[in-house]
């Protein structure tokens, strides 16, 4: 239910505006549970879930081996939990995809802070490590991957990707002044420390197999 009341209030499906009440109203919830952003954030979600439990029993399974305690039973949870990693990191990479071409479409200003993509740029480069200004307005230093962020966020090598500076011009023409920028530096790195810690998991897992092989 939260994930589908925080996809309606992010992109609004099957509702109507009520002038008489001044109010807009929901027309039907199953519209609102079924659309893309709500699919995809849930099955991102889950798939996420699956991770953590994954890496919870393979640690603990670990910490027996190490410990030389019921050594059978515990390199067999290693094994398990290191595959549950694996699966579920291949489910969270494909529902993170799907969510960033959606995020794209929906709330290209989340997109763009996400990269610290301060003009719109295409091709657009993907951004490993960018230092900004302190006010958020434009990059000071920056490593990318040609053509990366492109490819992320259309599906295409040359796609065209927003920046920060051309929707804040946007937005404060559309809806009037105000600063309509997130807190780039809390969006840019939090992304960045979501995939490192899942690429660490699977890495872990890799290991944990390999470790136990025999």
């Amino acid at each position: 239910f939260i994930l589908a009341a925080n996809s309606f209030m992010q992109h609004p499906t099957a509702y109507q505006y009520n002038p008489e009440l001044g109010r807009v109203e929901l027309l039907n919830f199953g519209d609102v549970l079924t659309q893309n952003t709500a699919v995809f954030a849930f099955l991102h979600v889950m798939a996420g879930a699956f991770l953590v439990s994954g890496a919870l029993v393979a640690g603990i399974a670990a910490w027996y081996l190490v410990r030389g305690r019921s050594t059978d039973m515990a390199r067999a949870c290693v094994k398990f939990g290191a595959w549950t990693i694996l699966v579920a990191s291949v489910g969270i990479s494909w529902t993170g995809d799907s969510e960033a071409k959606i995020m794209v479409q929906q709330q290209p200003m989340k997109m763009a802070a996400a990269e610290a993509l301060y003009e719109t740029a295409a091709p657009a480069s993907f951004s490993i490590f960018t230092v900004g200004t302190l006010d958020g307005s434009k990059p000071l230093f920056s490593i990318d991957i040609p053509h990366g962020l492109s490819f992320l966020a259309t599906g295409t090598l040359d796609g065209e990707v927003q920046g920060i500076n051309n929707l804040q011009a946007q937005y404060e023409q559309q809806f009037g002044p105000g600063d309509y920028k997130p807190n780039i530096p809390m969006a840019y790195w939090m992304f960045r420390l979501m995939i490192g810690v899942g690429m660490l998991a699977s890495v872990f897992a890799l290991w944990a197999l390999w470790a136990t092989r025999k």
